[in-house]
């Protein structure tokens, strides 16, 4: 971050550091947008509702990103030392997951992720890596879950680093988070699991074929008035997250996997 002289967020969070961000990087931006506000619900895709209010006129879809040189470098001799070639001579299927940490009532059950990777791990899919900190923005205490049958990357890679292994994959599997959006922007094959949140008001329908929810009366409710949560409460035990099967997951990283990459 050295040498920016703006930093431009809307991250609520900072209280104290607000001070200091705004000493050692100049003015600070705190954006509002409706999904933020009390009261209101969203109606359409976050991205458009964030840039209204300062009339940017934007489409749905996710602009692109690419890659540092030496970080993709980096990462793909990372790769070849684990026995995965470059995309197009891949003999081997490589799969990111991403299963947190975030707000808890994002995250799916630990054990269905070790029963998730254990079934790809059948099915003749071993090359899987387990992305992530152990650190959350907005919570206090957080850890990733350890995930057995995966390579884990937790805390081992720098942002452009975890970008350039996201490019490489040929299957993103994780919850509502950034790293999705990072695949989306990579155009990535992705399969996610939502609960609180609706993926069609945060990414664009071409993207949320195989993402995934459960039929749980209460889905969706961070976009309901009252709100029924509020990061880590929930007074149905996140039982939009915890009804995801297993099963429906595999079928849909499956079906993903024979597709391939576009």
């Amino acid at each position: 971050m050295a040498g920016l002289q703006v930093q431009v967020t809307s991250t609520p969070y900072l209280e104290i550091v607000h001070h200091w961000y705004g000493w050692m990087m100049g003015p600070y931006y705190p954006f509002e947008y409706i999904d933020r506000l009390p009261g209101v619900n969203s109606t359409e895709i976050l991205i458009r509702e964030f840039a209204r209010p300062y009339e940017i006129s934007v489409d749905d879809d996710h602009p692109r990103l690419t890659n540092d040189p030496a970080a993709l470098r980096s990462m793909q001799s990372f790769l070849a030392n684990h026995d995965i070639g470059s995309a197009k001579s891949r003999q081997k299927a490589l799969i990111v997951i991403h299963p947190g940490p975030s707000w808890p009532i994002r995250e799916w059950p630990r054990q269905n992720w070790i029963h998730l990777v254990a079934a790809l791990r059948e099915n003749g899919f071993e090359k899987i890596f387990q992305l992530g900190t152990n650190s959350h923005q907005s919570l206090t205490e957080a850890k990733a879950p350890e995930i057995p049958g995966t390579i884990s990357l937790v805390d081992q890679l720098t942002l452009p680093e975890t970008i350039a292994i996201i490019s490489q994959a040929d299957l993103f599997i994780g919850i509502d988070s950034g790293l999705l959006h990072i695949a989306a922007s990579m155009q990535i094959p992705s399969v996610s699991l939502w609960g609180p949140t609706a993926p069609l008001l945060r990414f664009s329908p071409r993207k949320t074929r195989l993402f995934l929810a459960s039929s749980a009366p209460c889905l969706a409710c961070h976009h309901r008035q009252p709100r029924l949560h509020w990061i880590d409460g929930c007074p149905h035990d996140i039982l939009c997250m915890k009804n995801i099967q297993v099963e429906t997951v595999l079928q849909a990283c499956l079906q993903a996997l024979q597709r391939g990459k576009p």
